[in-house]
């Protein structure tokens, strides 16, 4: 993901592109950003045209305004995506907080076909995290959730199209798979910023 010099002096970015989203509700399509100060705070904004939503974490709360509901708090399942933000690579950062005893190794594990080193973070039992055999890269998270819509289900994040930015790698594509394919997004980076300088009421609540 990038050595631990690069890491430490990453202290800010941003990144935009294309996303789509599919489901019961039809397809849309449009644009994203992310505005991440690591460590800190972040910020989202999605635009599929008939649909917008903006969320942020701004160190204290999570929140989202969107053209259908209004403004609410994040909590949940919604505050732990956007602070997985918060980091450029969850086990990297784990690794150097709290050394070798902040990760678990689990036994190789297969998904979609392919059979990859499998890791949790301690004490966070229930999410996985797929590591390529080859490339050591990040592939996929699986994050169990419980939503009142949905249930006891699963979101599978998968990762790809890694690329160096200033000694980091990041994926330039993202898919989300809710609920095994109940809704999926897509997103794709065509823009990325390493240390923006980002307004801090960015990430406050509206």
């Amino acid at each position: 993901v990038g050595g631990k010099e690069a890491i430490e002096n990453t202290k800010s970015m941003a990144r935009s592109g294309d996303a789509s989203m599919g489901g019961a509700f039809g397809d849309m399509s449009g644009t994203f950003e992310e505005k991440t100060i690591l460590g800190k705070k972040a910020y989202t904004f999605l635009d599929l045209g008939v649909f917008n939503e903006r969320q942020g974490f701004n160190g204290e709360i999570g929140w989202k305004v969107n053209s259908m509901e209004g403004a609410s708090e994040l909590k949940g399942p919604d505050l732990e995506n956007i602070k997985t933000q918060l980091v450029i690579h969850p086990l990297a950062s784990a690794w150097l907080e709290g050394g070798p005893n902040a990760i678990d190794a689990l036994e190789d594990q297969k998904l979609e076909g392919e059979t990859y080193h499998v890791f949790q973070l301690t004490g966070a039992e229930g999410i996985k995290f797929y590591v390529d055999r080859e490339s050591h890269l990040l592939s996929a998270i699986l994050l169990p959730i419980s939503d009142p819509a949905l249930g006891d289900t699963i979101i599978l994040v998968r990762l790809d199209d890694y690329k160096a930015y200033e000694g980091i790698m990041l994926p330039d594509t993202q898919e989300v798979d809710v609920a095994a394919g109940t809704i999926t997004i897509e997103y794709k980076y065509t823009e990325t910023s390493i240390n923006p300088e980002l307004d801090a009421a960015l990430f406050e609540k509206p």
